[in-house]
Formats: structure tokens, sequence, C-alpha cells
């Protein structure tokens, strides 16, 4: 019993010791907090008062913003790495923007903003790439005038229609109160590959004495009946005055495009060496169409809605008609530039004992001094893999920076070309099909010399020699971080006014 009074006294004693002290603390404190507070809220208003914010942390409110007005993340966001200093992190996203990193200081919210909120009601109403007009049920896309050949001037026609359709293309020309007409001859496209619907290139001969030619009329032609005239506007592949250097053209765009990832493609070239853009959309998000319509501004792009005619599906032509695509961009563009490079968001060709391609032609041109210019049409560059599912290199924060590992093995049949416009015929997706001349031929490219970063998992598809590992580290691209880095920033700073 004393025992149990001794132990609840030594309790109680502690408590009363407790409170006091508890009570002694908070008095002490409160001054000291109150002043604290105090401080903080007057060093918060002079800041506000007297300074303007960083130039660090403007780009890192702006590029904090893009990123929101990307599509919507997952609703589950898997944290992959988080540094005890809490100055980094990694998100894993959907496949389009594998592992983007960043630093703390710009991590994107969660809270989206939806691709309705992008603001493109003042973006240009864009023209469709040749509209298709449907000459009973062969779909013309567009019309050229082709006078490279001398004397033997023709008109070349873009088409895409049943690939059984064995009917004939008849072209009219009106030569004063006279129509003349000039049977087509029939092209078909190398990589149709099968499908119900494929490209064609049709071309009529100009009957001599025609003059300037700007319009053409075409009709069927069969079992001797004449369908109606279709009056089609021509371009001509010839043009007075200075090319410009280097055009990029982009098959048509569709689903999923990362923000981040477009502006990285669009601002890396620049810094190669292209000096416009060439863009079909085919169902473009509103947030791609606000990105794309700032660069038409700056006149950078050119842009063209891409539809199919709706007799037309996915699954009946080869994908999206992109072949289509690829041809009416080496024609529309032929008299405009000295080269046309064509790619994808996520290939790049890096010059590896050079930093931009007007260096590398020259250097190139210098390697093959034996081989005259006048032969060659352009240049084919090999392709490594760049997996964007590889763990990211957190020194960097744009994407394409960060991906340094590659396939040591070499894809010789992911080719992408550099050409000449207009010494081609026919261009494949990875090839030249068909010089306009048979004795033109094109350079192949060593991958010591230049290469594509094709940045997607490595595939062995078509290609049985081709080896996924090892793989090895390449750091090439860094040569051009500080440049694009800025350059991107500046980028982001200017669209994001046009988001609002």
């Amino acid at each position: 019993m004393q025992r149990d009074v001794f132990l609840l006294s030594v309790v109680l004693l502690y408590c009363i010791i407790f409170l006091m002290l508890h009570s002694h603390l908070k008095r002490i404190n409160k001054p000291i907090t109150q002043k604290f507070i105090a401080k903080q809220q007057e060093n918060d208003n002079t800041v506000k008062a007297t300074t303007a914010p960083t130039e660090s942390v403007l780009v890192a409110e702006q590029v904090e913003n893009l990123q929101q007005l990307q599509r919507p993340f997952p609703k589950k966001i898997n944290i992959l790495k988080q540094h005890q200093n809490k100055e980094s992190f990694v998100i894993k996203r959907n496949y389009s923007e594998a592992n983007i990193h960043m630093p703390q200081s710009i991590k994107p919210k969660l809270e989206n903003i939806s691709d309705s909120k992008a603001n493109c009601s003042k973006c240009k109403k864009l023209p469709y790439s040749g509209s298709f007009q449907n000459i009973s049920g062969i779909f013309v896309l567009t019309t050229f005038y082709d006078q490279r050949i001398p004397s033997k001037h023709r008109i070349r026609i873009l088409a895409v229609q049943d690939a059984k359709d064995n009917r004939k293309l008849v072209c009219w020309f009106k030569n004063g109160t006279y129509l003349v007409q000039s049977y087509a001859t029939k092209y078909e496209m190398c990589e149709n590959h099968g499908r119900k619907f494929g490209g064609w290139i049709y071309s009529c001969l100009v009957p001599k004495g025609m003059g300037s030619i700007k319009v053409v009329y075409l009709s069927l032609y069969t079992n001797n009946i004449l369908a109606p005239l279709t009056k089609m506007d021509l371009i001509s592949l010839t043009k007075t005055g200075t090319k410009k250097l280097f055009g990029v053209c982009i098959p048509p765009l569709f689903g999923s495009v990362g923000m981040t990832k477009l502006v990285q493609f669009l601002e890396l070239n620049r810094i190669l060496g292209a000096s416009h853009f060439h863009f079909y959309l085919h169902n473009a998000s509103s947030s791609v169409r606000v990105i794309l319509n700032h660069y038409a501004k700056l006149n950078l792009a050119t842009l063209f809605e891409w539809e199919l005619p709706s007799v037309i599906t996915n699954n009946n032509i080869w994908y999206h008609g992109q072949l289509l695509a690829i041809q009416d961009c080496l024609y529309r563009n032929m008299a405009n530039f000295q080269f046309l490079l064509f790619s994808d968001l996520d290939e790049f060709v890096i010059p590896r004992k050079t930093y931009t391609w007007p260096r590398l032609i020259n250097y190139l041109k210098d390697l093959n001094k034996n081989h005259t210019s006048e032969n060659t049409l352009g240049f084919s560059f090999k392709s490594a893999f760049f997996d964007p599912w590889q763990t990211p290199e957190n020194s960097q924060q744009l994407s394409y920076l960060q991906r340094l590992h590659r396939s040591k093995s070499i894809s010789n049949v992911r080719t992408k070309v550099m050409i000449q416009p207009d010494k081609v015929f026919e261009l494949g997706i990875h090839h030249v099909s068909k010089p306009i001349f048979e004795n033109l031929t094109i350079t192949n490219v060593d991958p010591e010399i230049a290469m594509i970063h094709h940045y997607q998992p490595c595939m062995v598809r078509y290609e049985p020699k081709m080896q996924c590992s090892p793989k090895i580290r390449d750091a090439t691209i860094l040569k051009y971080t500080k440049q694009l880095q800025n350059n991107y920033n500046q980028r982001v700073k200017e669209l994001f006014k046009d988001f609002l």
C-alpha cells in the first residue's frame, strides 16, 4: 500500500514539472516567433516592391505552366527516383514522353489544364493539302507542272485510289477555243504494302506550243465514254530567285504528341540548320495546333490539314496515307529548297564530325571529290536506337539530352534521306525510290560522320541482323546542350502567351 502511494506521488511530481517547463518555453518562444514572422513579411514586401523575378524563376514558371498544358498525365504517376536532397525526381509517363526528368523547381502539378482549354481561337485556319478532288473514285490530291526534262514537260498528278481500279485519267489543256487532250501514264508508289487503297503518280505529256500553263482539266476515260472535266490549279516545280537551304518534311501527325518533345524537335533542328518545317495535321490536338501556329506566324512552318476521303479508313491504306504526304511535300517544296529532310518527331540527323548540316554537306563533298556533285542527289543516314525507357541523365533537363545510351549495332534498314528534291521522281519512307534521271545516285553516309538518333526501342523487324544488345553511351548530342536549353526556354516564354 505504501509503495503504491509512493509511485503515485512520483508520477504527479513529474506531471507538475512538465507543465511548468512547457508554460515557460511557450512564453519565451512566442515573442521570438512573432518577431520572425514580422521580419519575414517585411522581407517579402520589400522583395515584391523592389525586385523583379529572376531569369531562372521566370523560366521555371514558364516551363511549369507549359507542362500543365500538355495532354493530361495518367491518373497514377509512379515516382521512380526521389533523391534525398529533393533537388530532382523522375516521372514515368505514357510512352510518348517516357521518362521526363526536371529539377524540383519546375515540377509539374498534377492538376492539369485540359486540351480543350488551349486557346486556339487565334490559330490560322489551315488549308487542306489539295482537298482531294473526287474524279469518279480516283481521289486527286495535287497537280504539278514539271519542266525538269527539257522539251518533255509533264503534268504530275498525285492521287489515291483502289489498287484494282484500272481506269485511266486524261489531261485536257485549253488552247484558245480548243481543248487538247493527253493520256496519262500511271505509276504505283513503292510502299502501298498491298492495301486496298494506295498512292499513285499520273503523268501527262504537255503538248508542244502550249505556252505558260496555270491550270489543267482532268477526266476519266472508260469504254470511250468521257466523264465531266475537273479543273485543277498547277503548282510549278521551277522558281526564280534564291532557294532556302534546308527544309524538313514531317509525315501526318496524329495521336498523342508531347508538347516538350515537339518544341525540342523544332528547336534542335533549327540549330542543326533547318530553315522551315512542313507539317500535315491529322486529328491534331489544340495544344499541338497552338504551338505549330506560333511557328507558322514566324514563317518557320507551313501547316496543312490531312484528311483522307471518307471511304478510306486506317485499315485499308498504309499508315494514314503517309507515303502520299511524303510525295506532296517533295513536289510542293521542290522549287523552294536546296535540300529536304524527311523525318519523324523522334529522329534527328546528328553530325559527329561537324556541328551543323551546312558544314556536314561541305565535309561530305570534300570527302567525295571523286564523285561529281551533279550526279549526287542526296545523302542516306543510318540509325541507332536510343531507348526512351532508359534511365535518364539527371544532369540534363530536356528529355532528348537525357537519353545517352544507344544500341551499339547500327540499323541499315531504318534509314532517312536528305535529298536535293529537284533530282527525285519518287521518294520512299526510308530511301529514294526513283530519281528523275537514271544516272543520279545517293551517298551512304558513314555513321562515324553522321547518323540518325532514333528515340525508339530497338526493333529487329525486317532486319534480322540487327542486334539490340549491347548498348553503349553516346553523348554526341550534348554539344548542343547550352544552345538548345537557351532556345527552348526562350520559346517556352513566347509560347505561353499563346496558350492564354
